[in-house]
């Protein structure tokens, strides 16, 4: 599984606009978040912004919330559980998945739902372990994502943004 270590100075700014839009004040999911590491992370270093986090796993959903109380920055998440292809919201300015697409029963119905939940202009972050590109660009674009490229590599991960 994809740590969260490159997320600040790596993955997001291999987005253009991106840190931009969350330093002003954006919206974020972070769909597949377990105990909210990233959510939490994302919350400390853009405070203007609002993230929600979703997760299947309700004891992983419980322990984010508490990291974020203890944290500091739990005025800024909502933690839900939810399943990555029936997350509520709309309008997200980036949808965020960490090398959870693989793992999930219907990828596709996943790729489906998080283009519906975006921003017109909003961005799906994925990362993803080297080598599952070719398919990853697949299942974006049986979603129906008209632009899908890498962003970067990493540590042996794949930086892909998806666009509507």
């Amino acid at each position: 599984m994809v740590g969260v270590a490159g997320l600040l100075d790596a993955w997001l700014p291999a987005l253009p606009g991106v840190p931009g839009k969350l330093e002003l004040g954006a919206t974020v999911a972070d769909v597949g978040c377990g105990t909210g590491d990233s959510t939490i992370l994302l919350a400390g270093a853009y405070p203007e912004s609002r993230f929600w986090g979703f997760d299947r796993d309700p004891a992983a959903i419980a322990r984010a919330g508490w990291l974020a109380t203890t944290g500091g920055v739990a005025d800024r998440i909502r933690f839900e559980v939810a399943d990555p292809g029936s997350y509520p919201g709309t309008s997200f300015d980036l949808v965020c998945q960490f090398d959870r697409l693989r793992v999930v029963p219907d990828p596709l119905a996943v790729a489906r739902h998080v283009l519906a939940t975006l921003a017109p202009d909003g961005s799906w972050l994925l990362v993803a372990a080297a080598g599952g590109e070719a398919w990853l660009r697949e299942v974006a674009a049986c979603a129906g994502f008209s632009r899908f490229r890498v962003a970067g590599h990493t540590r042996g991960d794949l930086v892909l943004e998806g666009k509507p």
